[in-house]
């Protein structure tokens, strides 16, 4: 497949995609509810405030959750872009579908914040959310396959981001069933999940350091 040779496509490429992340950041924040002009002394206006905060809890929460998953997904693209040397048609693609549930997180956050629990909302930010870690998994696959790395690039570090990527896409994803069956108690999935899947690969690698080690000596 033809290739943009030289780092300035690549480059191009990092920074119009850290562009959309901030903006979709900023938008997360746009999107929450401010509080009315305050009435009485100091005391009142603080209990005021406490019970706008408390109403509006559910709004907060999505905020700082959908804010921390843009943050990993950044962490992770900046991760694995800062080594693209090049870049083709494909990875473009990719990388533009991948924007593009990026720049949908404040609507699904707009939308699982509203009202009570109800599995479609819940459905539709998790699937949302694990559609994008699917998405940067392909474009990690994608780049463990072609020739866009740089030249002395450990291949190794990709497969590393696959492993972060692809129990984030499995949590949310299986937090969506699960939440059919218990209710709010599926959002602890979302942090469960990856540190289970990080504790398995631990012990895996722990284990074939073990193997290897007599090979070794």
């Amino acid at each position: 497949m033809e290739k943009e040779s030289g780092s300035a496509a690549a480059e191009r490429l990092t920074f119009f995609s850290d562009a959309v992340m901030a903006i979709a950041m900023t938008l997360l924040a746009l999107e929450l509810p401010i509080p009315e002009e305050l009435t009485g002394d100091k005391g009142e206006q603080v209990g005021e405030m406490l019970t706008f905060f408390s109403e509006h809890s559910d709004e907060y929460l999505a905020f700082l959750i959908s804010f921390v998953v843009i943050a990993i997904h950044w962490s992770t693209h900046f991760r694995v872009f800062r080594y693209l040397r090049s870049v083709s048609r494909r990875l473009v693609q990719l990388n533009l579908v991948w924007l593009l549930l990026i720049v949908l997180t404040p609507f699904t956050t707009k939308i699982i914040s509203l009202g009570d629990g109800n599995l479609l909302r819940f459905s539709i930010y998790a699937g949302t959310q694990g559609l994008q870690f699917l998405v940067f998994a392909l474009i990690v696959r994608y780049l463990i396959k072609g020739d866009l790395m740089r030249v002395g690039f450990d291949p190794a570090r990709l497969y590393g981001s696959l492993r972060g990527v692809l129990p984030m896409a499995a949590a949310f994803l299986i937090s969506i069933p699960v939440y059919a069956v218990i209710g709010s108690l599926a959002f602890f999935v979302w942090a469960l999940t990856p540190m289970i899947a990080g504790q398995v690969f631990r012990i895996r690698d722990q284990r074939a350091g073990r193997t290897k080690s007599p090979e070794a000596r």
